[in-house]
């Protein structure tokens, strides 16, 4: 058990340092494209397209976007099972109510589309506050109620080639805030300083991680669920931590939503102040989750193969490649116009040891890509794994089990 535990913080902490990094040179991108073209200053629907764009052309930008779409409608759907699966859980534990997973998705749909109408993150800022307290007292809770289910003699064992690129794909899911990222730089005063934002962010998510990968193995073990919430002895710090959780995945939603949003609406030409057209959109894009979340009802299969497959391209690949693309662009463009005299020397230098970071980041990436999208995929498709979507399932869906 100790050389498990010690292979999953190592692992971690590899894992939060690459995706720290990445995420800072991905901002560096989106800072040297605002200094270059005065367009990008005044906000911009689109930042992390607009780089590939700049970076590859038409196909960069196709490349990002297709990946946006596929991740983020993924995330969203993902939360919005979640919290039907917390729901659930909450009411079949509190007074044996069996409501069924397919009809809390279209319950806190309802109760979610409303927040979705709402601008940019930086008009909903208090939200994301209330989310990350909700967060920080949930994993309290969870570790509480952990230690008092403590028993002795614990089966845990060590996972093979499939189970750990599906577990490379939940913490790219975990870590890869990559997809928002241009976007609420964009949104900052002072996007310059989004290096200092990024890393304060992974010091609070690493804080608020450890405790429960740490207390959630050495406890439950073998049994240890997708949602750690399941594991939780029925009481009423798990009641709590369930409704904090859920609350924390309502408040959170839009940030996960933007950048599909503000580009949907750019192609649909919708107006940048609230009104019925950004309404209708969303709602529209709201729908679709909810029919993908009532077609694949369980979560943790949809998480393993999108974190493995777009979130390495969108947290790993991009980041590496747009960067060593545009400074080396940047570069021969301030030579060309006489420019680079006049700017810090070495400004656009990447030095060796840093190349030599990106093009192992981008190697593992592409391999964790390839691999973990197989073993997401294997796992989707297997007979064990399966669940009839809701649509099929009927009145055997409303009840307490699974």
């Amino acid at each position: 058990m100790e050389l498990i535990l010690k292979e999953q913080h190592i692992g971690n902490s590899v894992y939060a340092l690459s995706t720290r990094y990445t995420g800072t040179i991905l901002g560096r991108c989106w800072s040297m494209l605002q200094d270059r073209y005065p367009e990008y200053r005044q906000g911009c629907r689109f930042p992390y397209q607009a780089i590939g764009q700049h970076a590859g052309g038409k196909a960069g930008r196709i490349g990002v976007s297709v990946c946006l779409y596929i991740t983020l409608f993924g995330a969203g759907t993902v939360f919005i099972l979640l919290a039907a699966e917390n729901m659930k859980t909450l009411f079949c534990n509190i007074g044996g109510i069996a409501i069924s997973q397919c009809y809390w998705i279209l319950i806190v749909a309802a109760v979610l589309c409303p927040l979705l109408w709402l601008g940019t993150p930086k008009d909903f800022w208090p939200l994301a506050f209330g989310a990350a307290a909700a967060t920080a007292i949930a994993v309290l809770l969870v570790v509480i109620q952990a230690a008092e289910d403590a028993q002795p003699d614990v089966q845990q064992t060590s996972t093979g080639f499939s189970a750990f690129f599906l577990a490379f794909g939940t913490m790219a899911f975990a870590f890869g805030g990559h997809p928002t990222f241009p976007t609420v730089q964009d949104d900052m005063k002072e996007g310059r300083k989004f290096g200092k934002a990024v890393l304060f962010a992974y010091i609070m998510i690493i804080l608020l991680y450890i405790p429960i990968i740490v207390t959630g193995f050495a406890v439950y073990g073998d049994k240890l669920e997708h949602n750690i919430l399941k594991n939780m002895t029925s009481g009423g710090l798990q009641y709590a931590s369930l409704i904090l959780v859920t609350l924390h995945l309502l408040t959170a939603s839009n940030i996960v939503w933007s950048a599909v949003f503000q580009e949907t609406e750019e192609i649909l030409k919708v107006p940048k102040h609230f009104g019925w057209k950004r309404a209708l959109v969303r709602t529209g894009l709201l729908l679709i989750a909810v029919f993908i979340a009532e077609s694949i009802p369980t979560f943790g299969v949809l998480l393993d193969l999108l974190g493995a497959s777009t979130m390495s391209f969108l947290a790993f690949i991009f980041p590496c490649l747009f960067y060593l693309i545009l400074t080396r662009q940047f570069k021969a463009a301030a030579v060309e116009s006489g420019e680079i005299d006049r700017l810090p020397a070495g400004i656009f230098d990447i030095p060796l040891w840093e190349k030599t970071l990106i093009y192992e980041i981008i190697i593992v990436g592409l391999f964790a890509a390839v691999s973990g999208t197989y073993a997401g995929f294997s796992e989707l498709v297997a007979p064990a794994a399966f669940t009839r979507p809701c649509y099929l399932a009927g009145a055997s869906a409303n009840t307490c089990e699974g």
